[in-house]
């Protein structure tokens, strides 16, 4: 019998050919709920994190995952929406995109250092 974790884990492995495509699923997804222009939401996944779900290069920072969330921004807007507080959930691709996207709806991409630097960094479509 196969945990559901395992099960969710087999699905997204035959629908998506890679992880950086299912991630860009979940960028296309959550940019149409929450109204925000993918072009400018993947050209900030793509110059934070080319696409990768880790953490980040600098190791002053506890920054993780796609929109490179840190702990604090985390706690932050969790409180904010009225979501679990844990900052290990950033670690999950889907809880890191929703909520980034989600402050982005309202704030902007502000809080990314990459919101001036998509002009040199920006997504080609090579997960598409």
């Amino acid at each position: 019998m196969m945990t559901s974790v395992a099960g969710a884990m087999l699905a997204v492995s035959l629908l998506f050919p890679s992880p950086q495509a299912y991630f860009v699923h979940l960028i296309n997804h959550y940019s149409g709920l929450y109204k925000i222009n993918k072009k400018t939401a993947l050209d900030i996944a793509w110059c934070e994190s080319r696409l990768t779900n880790v953490p980040s290069d600098y190791k002053t920072e506890d920054s993780y995952g796609v929109y490179q969330l840190g702990s604090e921004f985390w706690i932050r807007h969790a409180q904010r929406f009225g979501l679990p507080e844990d900052p290990l959930l950033r670690k999950s691709p889907e809880a890191n995109i929703s909520l980034a996207l989600r402050v982005a709806s309202i704030d902007g991409f502000k809080e990314w250092a990459c919101k001036n630097k998509i002009k040199n960094y920006y997504y080609t479509g090579q997960y598409d």
